[in-house]
């Protein structure tokens, strides 16, 4: 059944991508490889976007409605990391495509050797087409990824979902993603522009719902990435200040953007001395950006901004309103 669609060779993603080039949102979608996505999209394209978005969930909200009178999409995916988005703005590059602007979300996991984040190897080949990336790849990443894919299917979470998904199929119940006219609904929809519009379960939240998802984000140990985050990596500083370099030599613009976390989570990690790194990441990203004369806009710190409880979904995704207030604000 592979709900995860983990052996279909990107069948259910090159669905996807085939209705986004078209133009039209899509719904309901279920477990799928994001970056795949991406590639499909990208390698489709004839002009790019004027502005592209690239970063975690955290950035998934930012909107063409935010730029009047150019054209956007967002190419973010879950749990972003710099190996993620070197490899998407190479995507580009490497058809020629530039946009006039690249809006780059930065997580303090970006600058986190320990992240634990693996997903970026979708797009492992692009991230190593870079000209600053060493071409001596690690050759056994394909392998490894092999690897894992096969445990994963032998897991009983995986056979548990398998049967499920059978199940479905037997009664005609089988739920799959389908191109919409709509902006919202009842599943998660990702617009034409590639942002993502939450499910209504999600969208109606109340404060003191989101305030519990905050409590419990900030309970988690290690919070989400930011395990083992002992000092900035000199090597993802390495490559992150050659990417900009990279981007700006191709004549395009830079942004960077710090998504705020929810100020629960927030003053959690900041009295938390195990999370010092990420009062660091924001230090060295302001400095990077002065240094570069790049424009930085946001912080994960939701008190510089004004930030409520209810900005946000949970404990650290902020909604369409609180990012359009930010990206306002700063013009």
């Amino acid at each position: 059944m592979d709900p995860a669609c983990l052996f279909m060779h990107g069948t259910y993603e090159e669905g996807v991508a085939a209705i986004l080039n078209r133009g039209k949102n899509v719904a309901n979608l279920g477990n799928y490889d994001e970056r795949i996505v991406q590639k499909v999209y990208v390698n489709k394209l004839k002009a790019s976007s004027q502005i592209v978005a690239i970063g975690s969930s955290r950035t998934m909200e930012i909107r063409s409605s935010f730029f009047t009178g150019k054209t956007f999409f967002n190419n973010s995916v879950s749990g972003a990391t710099l190996e993620d988005i070197i490899a998407i703005c190479q995507l580009y590059l490497n058809k020629n495509l530039k946009p006039e602007k690249i809006i780059i979300g930065l997580d303090p996991w970006v600058l986190n050797m320990n992240n634990q984040q693996t997903r970026w190897r979708s797009l492992e080949n692009e991230y190593h087409s870079a000209p600053f990336i060493s071409s001596n790849s690690n050759s056994c990443f394909g392998s490894q990824n092999n690897l894992a894919k096969y445990k994963e299917l032998i897991s009983a979470a995986y056979l548990s979902a398998s049967i499920n998904k059978l199940i479905m199929k037997i009664h005609n119940k089988e739920i799959k993603y389908f191109e919409t006219e709509d902006k919202s609904g009842k599943t998660a929809i990702k617009l034409a522009d590639g942002s993502l519009v939450n499910d209504e379960k999600t969208r109606k939240l109340h404060t003191d719902e989101i305030r519990k998802h905050a409590t419990d984000y900030a309970a988690t140990n290690p919070i989400y990435s930011l395990g083992g985050f002992n000092e900035l990596s000199r090597d993802h500083i390495n490559k992150f200040e050659s990417l900009i370099n990279h981007l700006q030599n191709q004549g395009i613009e830079v942004m960077l953007f710090l998504p705020p976390y929810h100020p629960l989570v927030y003053k959690k990690i900041s009295n938390d001395s195990k999370y010092k790194m990420l009062l660091e990441a924001e230090s060295y990203f302001v400095k990077s950006a002065r240094n570069k004369n790049i424009k930085l806009i946001g912080s994960y710190n939701p008190f510089n901004l004004n930030c409520r409880d209810d900005d946000f979904f949970d404990g650290m995704h902020p909604k369409e309103s609180l990012l359009l207030t930010i990206f306002n604000t700063e013009r």
